[in-house]
């Protein structure tokens, strides 16, 4: 294998298992060039900070509107030949998709030049992206049984969530040993406001019980959540918008308190900690 391009956006629930593959074929195949192709949102920073070259593309959500309205997107157009312009030029082996609209464009226009594809699905229920794509792709991962028949079953693969290896190093074997008192927080790689409001209203208590927090708030709440922490005489040391070592935070921690989304689930069983999932919203 020598050329592959990965390609998702949005969240870290897409970006993360493909940095976990990404990495794994790095290491089975270090000569393989690697290009990850995703929109405007975080991936950016993600990718690159992984060491991975990284090219952005036009991508919007079009939640709640099914695949009429992916079709009737301007932005689809416009992708779309960014897409078929950069697959023609890399020319890679494969191109594996991750989900997410900015996963669709550059998956779809693979297809069209008759480069192999395959798409991950992360969650029990696709979205609307791997639904489309799933259709023309030759493989589809899929990290639990497809019991609603979303996709072909003579192409489809029960294989899991690929987790980030930093991540699998900080369960129960790691050499650092958590905390009894440090819980790690977190909303997912944006951040959800309903968990971060929850934690200010216990910060009191917290601080009574002796608790220590390391907390991932998300951009838009950050400046918040550090004010209401200093003012409980909390440390606001450890309030970030983004935790960047996630096997750190892991393996310092003796619980985690987060979203129950996916990949979340995937990489609390790796790191072998106990939690408690909070659904959306």
């Amino acid at each position: 294998m020598k050329r592959i391009i990965l390609t998702t956006g949005g969240t870290g629930g897409h970006v993360f298992p493909a940095l976990a593959v990404a990495h794994e074929i790095k290491d089975r195949f270090p000569e393989c060039e690697i290009l990850f192709l995703g929109g405007k949102g975080p991936e950016r920073e993600m990718v690159e900070r992984a060491g991975i070259a990284f090219k952005g593309h036009p991508a919007k959500s079009v939640l709640g509107g099914g695949i009429k309205k992916v079709f009737g997107s301007l932005w689809v157009v416009a992708a779309m030949f960014m897409a078929l312009k950069e697959i023609a030029s890399f020319k890679p082996d494969v191109v594996i998709g991750f989900g997410g609209y900015a996963g669709f464009c550059p998956v779809l226009a693979a297809w069209i030049l008759g480069v192999p594809t395959a798409i991950h699905e992360q969650n029990s229920v696709p979205g609307v992206t791997n639904r489309i794509l799933g259709k023309v792709v030759k493989r589809i991962f899929a990290s639990f049984e497809d019991r609603n028949e979303s996709f072909p079953a003579e192409k489809t693969v029960v294989v899991g969530n690929p987790v980030r290896k930093e991540i699998m190093n900080s369960g129960p074997n790691a050499k650092q040993i958590a905390d009894p008192k440090k819980v790690l927080v977190f909303g997912g790689s944006q951040g959800a406001a309903a968990i971060n409001d929850a934690i200010i209203d216990g910060l009191a208590k917290l601080r009574e019980a002796g608790i220590t927090l390391r907390h991932q708030t998300g951009k838009a709440d950050f400046e918040k959540v550090r004010k209401a922490y200093a003012e409980n005489g909390m440390e606001t040391g450890k309030v970030s918008p983004f935790i960047h070592d996630m096997g750190e935070a892991y393996a310092e921690a003796s619980l985690v308190v987060c979203r129950a989304g996916a990949s979340t689930v995937f990489e609390v069983a790796a790191a072998g900690k106990p939690a408690i999932f909070i659904p959306f919203p």
